[in-house]
């Protein structure tokens, strides 16, 4: 009499098995998948196990000369293919900070629209490839935390130095259009180069720190001032470096009415730049503010009054520096009820009590385009410069008129204040955190996006419009009496532009 084995089941259970076919007793009760045991293998293998095993052999083929050939040459290929490190940083910084002309409208344009167009025309050992080069592989090193890049940065750096200098000593070389942009891309090449650095003591002070590295930025922008001043000597240009003219002339009067220095006589006239429209406008107010700026160097806190004239004399030139100032001011409230439609902007309220940190004072705007919000946002800083002169003057005649001039005082500080509110209401715009709900008729509304990684979502170039006017306002905080919430709140929100331009200069500012 044969024996039956017992299921492979009941064998791992170690359990007696009655052999029954196709579902023994054991495996019944339990409900148990019964497994036979194949009589040719002596180890219990099982069915399932086996069939597992024949499906992942796979089927012997017997390869074609072709096939060999492929298999040779794939052993020939690298295992990982990369992207060039150089194409890496120029696409990554084509396309973070550099504008397109198309999508800002004229008014609001850099020189950074040039960048493209003398990229291609120039060749790679002229000054304003290597200072390209230079800016590419440092803001991707920022970026990326890639070191190779960084250290080929600084190398690009050095070469575009070098070739700007021996530039300037060519009369044609110091005046053509390679050599004055390279000068505006190392200064933006500035912005993120931060290194920090020991004083005297042997520890850091931050104050100085970042007054020597705004230094190294306004250097790059004198020698652009030199080299214009250069290029309007010479005669006529033509279409291309006029307007390029244009656009340095406007980030340099910028630099000059935010730090307070007079602006050259050549420098004035903005018609004789090609400057038309809103751009002209704002132009022309700038340039007077300015003048009062220069002016007001006389009365400085240090100055002792009685090395003037007399008491008359001083007062009646403040008042008439004051009287200038609110005509300045006037004229741009008025300026803002002219505009038309296209110009106007929505006031939404926000709900701040769920999201306290992604707006000020629970308020935000929304812009018909970018270029719309980058002209409100200049027009609004340059009236806190102005509003800011006129507290200084207002300040000095407060030793002879001190009742008198605290109410204007207060207005002018108000000012400020609406002026700081509406900026930083379009910054929610800026940083792509707010987008319109509204479509079609019904009540407007905003939805609230908080980003996780501003870098990656936003393009730096839309980010870097806010540094200068956040700047403007943390350098007014003494005169505008903004809270000590609030300004965190400023504060936070510049080092936010820092970190997603990667100009470490506007964190440290951040942070002072």
């Amino acid at each position: 009499m044969s024996h039956t084995p017992g299921c492979a089941t009941c064998m791992k259970r170690r359990v007696k098995c009655d052999g029954a076919h196709p579902n023994c007793g054991q495996c019944q009760q339990t409900n148990r998948i019964c497994f036979p045991v194949l009589q040719r293998n002596p180890k219990f293998t099982f069915v399932a196990e086996k069939l597992m095993q024949k499906s992942h052999v796979p089927t012997p083929q017997k390869k074609t000369k072709s096939a060999q050939n492929y298999a040779a040459a794939r052993e020939m290929i690298p295992s990982a293919l990369t992207i060039p490190l150089e194409d890496q940083a120029m696409a990554y910084y084509f396309d973070h900070y550099v504008m397109p002309p198309t999508e800002v409208i004229e008014a609001a344009r850099g020189c950074d629209s040039y960048l493209s167009l003398m990229w291609k025309r120039s060749q790679r050992e002229s000054a304003i490839c290597q200072a390209i080069l230079a800016t590419s592989y440092n803001a991707f090193a920022k970026a990326r935390r890639n070191h190779a890049a960084s250290r080929t940065s600084r190398l690009m750096y050095a070469q575009a130095i070098s070739i700007i200098q021996k530039s300037l000593l060519d009369p044609v070389g110091s005046c053509s259009d390679e050599t004055l942009l390279a000068i505006m891309v190392l200064g933006m090449y500035e912005l993120t180069n931060w290194h920090p650095y020991e004083n005297e003591q042997g520890g850091l002070n931050r104050q100085h720190q970042v007054s020597r590295h705004k230094t190294q930025c306004i250097c790059h922008m004198d020698g652009a001032t030199a080299v214009l001043k250069t290029r309007r000597q010479h005669g006529p240009l033509n279409e291309r470096s006029l307007g390029l003219d244009k656009l340095v002339r406007r980030q340099i009067l910028k630099i000059k009415l935010h730090r307070g220095t007079g602006i050259p006589v050549w420098l004035k006239d903005g018609a004789s730049f090609g400057e038309t429209g809103f751009s002209l406008i704002l132009d022309g107010w700038m340039v007077r503010i300015s003048q009062i700026q220069q002016e007001m160097q006389r009365f400085t806190p240090t100055m002792n009054i009685s090395i003037l004239n007399s008491e008359y004399f001083t007062t009646s030139e403040l008042k008439d520096l004051l009287e200038q100032a609110m005509i300045i001011d006037n004229e741009m409230y008025l300026w803002t009820a002219r505009l038309t439609p296209e110009w106007s902007y929505q006031t939404y309220t926000t709900g701040c009590e769920s999201l306290p940190a992604s707006s000020y004072d629970g308020v935000m705007h929304a812009y018909s385009s970018l270029g719309h919000a980058v002209i409100w946002n200049i027009y609004r800083s340059i009236r806190i410069t102005l509003n800011g002169t006129v507290i200084t003057i207002l300040r000095q005649l407060e030793t002879y008129y001190e009742h008198e001039v605290q109410s204007s005082v207060e207005f002018a500080i108000n000012t400020i204040r609406d002026l700081i509110g509406d900026i930083c209401a379009s910054i929610p715009f800026f940083t792509g955190e707010g987008r319109d709900s509204h479509k079609g008729g019904g009540s407007s509304s905003i939805v609230v996006e908080v980003q996780t990684e501003r870098r990656e979502m936003v393009k730096a170039s839309e980010m870097a419009y806010l540094s200068a006017p956040l700047c403007t306002i943390i350098e007014h905080f003494a005169v505008s009496g903004t809270s000590y919430l609030q300004q965190q709140w400023i504060r936070s929100r510049l080092s936010d532009v820092g970190h997603a331009t990667s100009y470490a200069i506007l964190e440290e500012i951040s942070r002072v």
